[in-house]
C-alpha cells in the first residue's frame, strides 16, 4: 500500500466517523521488502529480541515464517486471575522521551482512543469474571513508539480455558475498532488485502487451560522472495491522516531495520 493510498483510506475513515457510523477503526498497511540475500529468521529474531518491553514470537509453515516483537498482551491467566491490557494511543519515539511522553499523556485524542479499547476489554470479560480492577494509564516505550497502556485484572467466575477468554476479547478495538462489526466491515472494504496472521492471537496453554496470548503486531511474514512488514494505526475523531501514516512508519521501522541488515 502506497503512502497516498493509506492517507486516502484514513480520510474515508474520518468521513465515516463524522457521519456517525464509526467511533474508531484501526487501519493496517503492509510494505514489501525484497531480498538481496535472505536474512535467516533466527537472525531476525535475535535482532528484534533486543526490542524493549515486548514479547517475541516466530513460527513457520513451509517456507513462510511469521515473526514479531509485540508490546500487547491479549489475555493471561494464573489460577483464578485473568489479565488483559489496553494498548492504544501512540506517538512516534524521536529521541525526546520526556516531552513525547508528557504530550501523549496530555493528548485528549489519544486518551479517548485508549478508552475505547479499555472499556471494550472490560465489557468482553464481564460475562466471565468478577472483581474487575483497572490500572492507571501509563506509557510503555518500545523501540520506535510510545504507547498508552492500562492493565485490566479480574477474578474468573468459572474455569474458562484461556482460548475461550482470548476468543471473547479478540479482535479488540486496538486492532479492529468500535463498533467492532462496523469497523471490521470497513476494514474488509477498504484495506484491499487479507491480514492473515497479522494481529492474530499467538500464545500457549497448559493442560489445565491456563496460559498467555499476545496480539501479533509489530510483525512480518518472511517468504522466499522477501518479507511483508505490517503496521496499523487507530483512527478516531481528531486523527490526522498524515500523522497516522507516520505512526505506521515508526512502527514498521525496527522490523525493517532487522530485515535489511545483512547477517
Amino acid at each position: 500500500m502506497s503512502d497516498d493510498a493509506y492517507v486516502a483510506i484514513t480520510t474515508r475513515a474520518l468521513d465515516a466517523i463524522r457521519a456517525g457510523s464509526l467511533e474508531k477503526v484501526v487501519l493496517a498497511r503492509r510494505s514489501r521488502i525484497a531480498w538481496t540475500r535472505r536474512v535467516p529468521w533466527d537472525v531476525v529474531l535475535r535482532r528484534i529480541y533486543r526490542a524493549p518491553r515486548t514479547t517475541r514470537f516466530a513460527f513457520s509453515r513451509g517456507a513462510r515464517v511469521f515473526i514479531g516483537a509485540t508490546p500487547e498482551t491479549l489475555a493471561s491467566t494464573e489460577g483464578r486471575i485473568v489479565s488483559t491490557e489496553a494498548v492504544a494511543g501512540t506517538v512516534a519515539r524521536r529521541g525526546f522521551d520526556d516531552a513525547e511522553v508528557a504530550a501523549l499523556l496530555a493528548s485528549e485524542k489519544d486518551q479517548r482512543e485508549h478508552a475505547f479499547v479499555r472499556d471494550a476489554l472490560v465489557g468482553a470479560l464481564a460475562p466471565f469474571v468478577e472483581e474487575t480492577s483497572i490500572g492507571n494509564v501509563h506509557v510503555r516505550s518500545t523501540a520506535g513508539v510510545h504507547h498508552l497502556v492500562s492493565t485490566v485484572t479480574a477474578v474468573r467466575r468459572g474455569a474458562q480455558h484461556i482460548v475461550e477468554l482470548a476468543g471473547a476479547l479478540h479482535p479488540t478495538p486496538a486492532v479492529a475498532g468500535s463498533p467492532r462489526d462496523v469497523a471490521q466491515g470497513f476494514i474488509r472494504a477498504n484495506e484491499g488485502w487479507s491480514r492473515g496472521w497479522y494481529a492474530s492471537p499467538v500464545g500457549w496453554f497448559d493442560r489445565a487451560g491456563d496460559g498467555a496470548f499476545v496480539v501479533a503486531i509489530r510483525s512480518a511474514l518472511l517468504d522466499d522472495g522477501g518479507a511483508w512488514v505490517f503496521a496499523g494505526a487507530g483512527v478516531v475523531r481528531g486523527s490526522r491522516p498524515e500523522l497516522e501514516l507516520a505512526e505506521t512508519q515508526a512502527k514498521q521501522a525496527p522490523m525493517v531495520s532487522a530485515l535489511r541488515s545483512q547477517p
